[in-house]
């Protein structure tokens, strides 16, 4: 029920906090502005954008380090993704694959079909959270129409998450600092990889995909 009211708030309030979303300095300047309520913020917003998978997390990371340092600014960031994959996992839990075809698509959900019924489910979904250019939220209500406890499921996504989250922090934290040698190295070594994964994501899928059967397929 709680998740369901964020997301239905989050809905309501979209006009006011889209903005801010798509621009790291409109975001960074908002979130200065709070003051003392600023992490409160930012972690909501981080949160939302889980849930909100058309929500550019890029953006709200990025801010992350910009405003709070590499340090508090990734803490926060994984607090806020926590939270945010727990409501997509506890709405999926809830609502079922009606809810999830109404959000992803049947065609994104059957793409998972064969891995949530594999043994290697997990190593599986690990994978595909930790590769960049996936789509990452989405993958947070998949695990929910799977037999995949709530507690495995967070450990195994805030893990898979943690490279990308620092990495976004720490171009936050250039821009603040005025590195841009190191802006430079880190947003090409992330677009770089993120073109990868966005390209080659059918093959990846695919790959993952014969990965998690093969041992079913052996037995």
């Amino acid at each position: 029920m709680i998740a369901v009211l964020v997301v239905a708030l989050a809905a309501f309030a979209a006009p006011f906090w889209w903005p801010y979303i798509q621009d790291p300095q409109r975001l960074r300047d908002a979130l200065t502005a709070a003051g003392v309520w600023s992490p409160v913020i930012f972690v909501f917003l981080q949160a939302l954008q889980v849930v909100v998978f058309a929500i550019p997390g890029e953006v709200t990371q990025i801010a992350a380090g910009w405003v709070f340092g590499f340090t508090w600014g990734s803490v926060l960031a994984v607090i806020g993704a926590v939270m945010g994959s727990a409501v997509a996992f506890a709405l999926a839990r809830r609502f079922g694959l009606p809810l999830v075809h109404r959000l992803a698509g049947p065609g994104t959900v059957a793409k998972f079909d064969g891995l949530m019924e594999s043994p290697r489910f997990i190593g599986s979904l690990f994978l595909l959270f930790l590769i960049p250019g996936i789509p990452k939220d989405i993958l947070c209500y998949v695990a929910g129409l799977s037999s995949l406890k709530f507690v495995p499921f967070l450990i195994i996504s805030t893990i898979a998450r943690l490279p990308g989250i620092l990495g976004s922090s720490l171009m936050g934290k250039a821009l603040f600092q005025g590195d841009w040698w190191l802006l430079a190295a880190i947003a090409g070594a992330a677009l770089v990889l993120f073109g990868i994964g966005w390209l080659f994501r059918e093959a990846i899928f695919s790959f993952i995909e014969r990965f998690a059967t093969k041992h079913k397929e052996s037995e």
